[in-house]
């Protein structure tokens, strides 16, 4: 009767197990998607990169760009695609306020609004997606 129980212990944790590691797994809908970003040939050191439903169902999503690089977990279907990157520039004739506040430097925008604001990027965005979906950006208008 014991080896009965234990067996029967045995399993019933075997399949809790199974449950929980099948359970694990992301069921959002979103596939993930991975790439590279470049502006003029040179990797955005860091910026963000935005996926969002073009005319149909889906969730809108992004990632951080590090180092020219971006992994997201993107909704499958055409996306609009928008990418942000800043830097630091210093300020060349501070107010006097700026001085008092120890402000030497503002943030400037780097990526052209066509590809932000005024985006015209978008992505075809397959289920299970492996090819990388690089994004090769320039500063000509």
């Amino acid at each position: 009767m014991l080896k009965a129980i234990s067996k029967a212990g045995f399993a019933l944790a075997l399949a809790v197990c199974c449950v929980a590691f099948v359970g694990c797994a992301p069921k959002d809908g979103l596939t993930p998607v991975k790439g590279t970003v470049t502006l003029d040939g040179a990797p955005i050191e860091k910026g963000t990169i935005n996926f969002a439903p073009k005319g149909g169902p889906g969730t809108a999503t992004g990632g951080p760009i590090v180092d020219g690089k971006y992994e997201a977990r993107v909704s499958p279907g055409k996306m609009a695609v928008t990418i942000y990157a800043q830097k630091a520039e210093k300020i060349e004739n501070p107010t006097q306020e700026q001085i008092e506040r120890g402000i030497t430097e503002t943030t400037v925008d780097i990526i052209p609004a066509k590809y932000n604001r005024a985006s015209t990027l978008e992505a075809d965005i397959v289920e299970g997606q492996k090819d990388p979906v690089d994004f090769e950006l320039t500063t000509d208008e």
